[in-house]
């Protein structure tokens, strides 16, 4: 807390009247000193206490809260983000961050954890930070630290930070995923009859060049059947739900 003195005016009269009530003071005390008037420094002291009551002054004494600055943290954990170390590559660097900013003084942590979107929507990491940057002063805000293995399906929205961004990625050098797509299903099927799924295989990362990889499909707990699919090619595989 700080307590600020400062000397406030609340004039009586308009500043203009009592700057020509002070001038005409000014020249009257020249005047009676330049023709020798005994007093003529009374006459001095008294005009100048009068400008000042007109002025009307005072001492103002305000105590001011110093505000703490805010970081925002968001976490990912996404399925993508806990595939090897990376979860304690993401807590280590989180709980370096919590001590980093602990010994700053005077700033707080906001920390957000995402997780997997529903209706298979990924990673929306920007989605939380919009809302985290909605709910804090916008001039309180000192910085962003997104702690992520870089996979984040909501990018395009970026919002607008009155503060820095840094990004920690999660991952080694060498890390790749795979991930399959399902393209395109049918909204309902029949028991007994075939449908066709249309799926692909996506490689992100330092991937070693596969054309193909194996995927296996087991319906309802059955034995599993393995297709050998292109990567990164669309392909429809026939599949038949068993009675029950």
């Amino acid at each position: 807390m700080n307590r600020v003195s400062e000397l406030v005016f609340d004039p009586l009269l308009p500043w203009t009247i009592i700057a020509v009530f002070a001038g005409i003071a000014l020249v009257a005390v020249v005047l009676a000193s330049l023709r020798g008037l005994s007093g003529w420094w009374l006459r001095a002291l008294a005009a100048l206490a009068l400008v000042a009551a007109l002025a009307n002054p005072s001492l103002q004494r305000t105590e001011r809260d110093i505000l703490s600055d805010i970081v925002i943290a968001v976490v990912d954990e996404s399925s993508s983000n806990r595939i090897g170390d990376r979860p304690e590559q993401s807590a280590a660097a989180l709980e370096r961050l919590q001590a980093t900013v602990a010994a700053m003084g005077n700033t707080e942590l906001r920390v957000i954890r995402v997780g997997d979107a529903p209706d298979n929507q990924g990673s929306l990491v920007m989605q939380a930070l919009q809302r985290a940057v909605a709910e804090e002063p916008r001039d309180r805000l000192a910085g962003v630290v997104i702690i992520s293995d870089g996979h984040v399906h909501d990018a395009e929205i970026v919002p607008d930070l009155p503060a820095p961004l840094h990004v920690l990625l999660t991952g080694r050098e060498g890390d790749w995923d795979r991930r399959l797509v399902l393209v395109d299903a049918p909204a309902f099927a029949v028991v007994g009859e075939e449908i066709s799924l249309k799926l692909r295989i996506e490689d992100q990362g330092a991937a070693p060049g596969d054309t193909t990889a194996p995927l296996s499909i087991s319906v309802d707990g059955g034995d599993p059947v393995t297709y050998e699919m292109p990567v990164g090619e669309e392909m429809v595989l026939p599949i038949t739900l068993n009675r029950g």
